[in-house]
């Protein structure tokens, strides 16, 4: 029987509230063995990342902070080795040749499932990946046999506001965890 794994991709530029929360469902989903939690590395749609090292900085400290004691939640780098810019479906590939024996479910938002059709072979993936989706916005994903329904109830809250409330110089402390906040003053990431 091969290993659940969930993979859950983004930039995490810096990792919220949101992604926590999503993290926290996601692990309190029995059937799965691990949870990877996956930075992209540079993508076409995405800019003015920061350097790898402060995403997975700042991963690691989430952790730390709010899932110390879950085995299951690991950090993993996969993609940032990767050849850039990458795109899921090479993604995708890469996880199923290295990793033969586990079973991956995506972790994505209903605007993400939403749109996947205009992705590089994105009527492929949403026909042949496991998922599980987080509805937002209103999006009502259809039941299928490679999809989890998580509902909705997930705070929008986007990188792209913490790093402008950053930028112009306003608390993020509603936003992201202590030790990501602080880790963000120390190394003045978005301003």
């Amino acid at each position: 029987m091969k290993e659940q794994v969930l993979i859950y991709g983004g930039t995490f530029n810096p990792p919220t509230n949101a992604h926590q929360e999503i993290i926290r469902r996601c692990l309190a989903l029995d059937e799965f063995n691990e949870l990877w939690v996956m930075p992209s590395g540079d993508r076409i749609d995405k800019d003015k990342m920061a350097a790898d090292k402060h995403r997975l900085a700042m991963l690691r400290l989430l952790k730390h902070e709010r899932f110390a004691d879950d085995k299951r939640f690991i950090i993993s780098d996969f993609e940032l080795k990767l050849p850039r810019p990458n795109q899921t479906y090479i993604t995708v590939g890469a996880l199923a040749i290295n990793y033969p024996s586990n079973e991956f479910w995506f972790i994505y938002g209903a605007d993400a499932y939403k749109n996947m059709p205009r992705w590089h072979s994105g009527e492929k993936l949403r026909r042949s990946l496991n998922m599980v989706i987080f509805e937002r916005d209103g999006t009502v994903v259809p039941p299928a046999d490679n999809i989890i329904s998580m509902g909705n109830g997930i705070k929008d809250m986007s990188s792209s506001t913490v790093r402008e409330a950053v930028s112009n110089n306003m608390p993020v402390n509603a936003f992201v965890c202590a030790s990501v906040r602080q880790y963000i003053d120390r190394n003045k990431l978005y301003l």
